[in-house]
């Protein structure tokens, strides 16, 4: 009889001071229904968001009880993503031995900048390479924001009266700036701009894309309401690509499939399998922290100039 916990989710209803769980412990009622494996705990949880219920659970001989309240699917949701990067990211770090850092982008909106930015300070900050991840990512319209922090160009240092070197490294700069190597991850769920981020990367040539290839929906859609109370979607602009000075033949290819065009195909296809999901293995990180360590390699061996003061 009951549920044993293979992982509590960080932050979540269970992981609180008053209402902890641990990865091992025997789940036994949820508001006063048994749960077991047959019964299910989504029949215990049914229409339970927001609503405090009673639960029980077992822990070698102790018994414990207290009260938890349920999340939204959606709060939910945002913790499973949060635990799933932490993961990447811890195995990024385990793999390049602090080396690389990662940073996924969950969509292409303003607060992902944002928070892309937050993620440069936390994960990026002393490293020697970057992973930039956008597998799965729906979509939105901040490419070239992203592009600005990867691309900005150095036109001057700065070196205060103490001996303190400045800018390029200064409040001066629009977004926080990194020029350090780079690879991008995309795949089959990479959608518009998470694809128009992913060509754009190869075009200008600033890393290598892994992963597998998108799926070709780069289209700019604008909405209307209809008579029915609803909304209709149409495309109404096309994206082609322009500017690859090294791969000539990408140049005036749409990147809409349905268009004789294709999704972005990464330079490193990697597959991820559904067994490599069961086992959770990731194949596609994996490759392109060790892209990233090469790439780190390489720039450790070029020449680096000191900076010198005066003109």
């Amino acid at each position: 009889m009951g549920l044993k916990l293979s992982r509590v989710l960080r932050n979540g209803p269970c992981d609180r001071e008053r209402s902890r769980l641990r990865p091992g412990d025997l789940l036994l009622s949820v508001g006063g229904r048994p749960v077991s494996r047959d019964a299910a705990l989504e029949a215990a949880l049914e229409n339970g968001a927001g609503v405090p219920l009673w639960l029980e659970a077992r822990r070698g001989d102790e018994r414990l009880e207290f009260e938890v309240v349920p999340e939204k699917w959606a709060d939910e949701r945002q913790l499973q993503y949060l635990a799933t990067e932490r993961e990447r990211r811890d195995a990024a770090e385990r793999r390049s031995g602090g080396r690389v850092g990662y940073v996924h982008i969950q969509g292409m909106g303003l607060g992902e900048v944002e928070r892309f930015q937050q993620e440069l300070f936390a994960a990026a900050d002393g490293k020697e390479a970057l992973v930039i991840d956008v597998r799965d990512n729906g979509g939105g319209w901040t490419t070239d924001l992203l592009l600005t922090m990867l691309t900005q160009p150095v036109h001057a240092f700065t070196i205060s009266r103490d001996g303190e070197v400045g800018y390029p490294q200064t409040e001066r700069q629009p977004f926080y700036r990194w020029s350090k190597p780079v690879a991008v991850i995309c795949n089959e769920g990479s959608y518009s701009n998470a694809e128009i981020f992913s060509h754009a990367m190869q075009t200008i040539g600033r890393g290598p894309v892994v992963g597998a290839e998108t799926g070709g929906n780069v289209i700019s859609t604008g909405a209307f309401a209809n008579r029915y109370r609803g909304f209709v979607r149409l495309p109404f602009r096309g994206w082609w690509i322009w500017g690859d000075e090294v791969r000539t033949e990408r140049n005036g290819r749409p990147q809409e499939a349905k268009r004789d065009g294709a999704g972005c195909v990464p330079d490193v296809p990697v597959a991820l399998t559904p067994a490599d999901r069961l086992h959770h293995r990731d194949p596609q990180l994996d490759r392109a922290v060790d892209l990233m360590i090469e790439a780190a390699d390489v720039e450790h061996r070029k020449p680096q100039p000191a900076p010198r003061a005066g003109g």
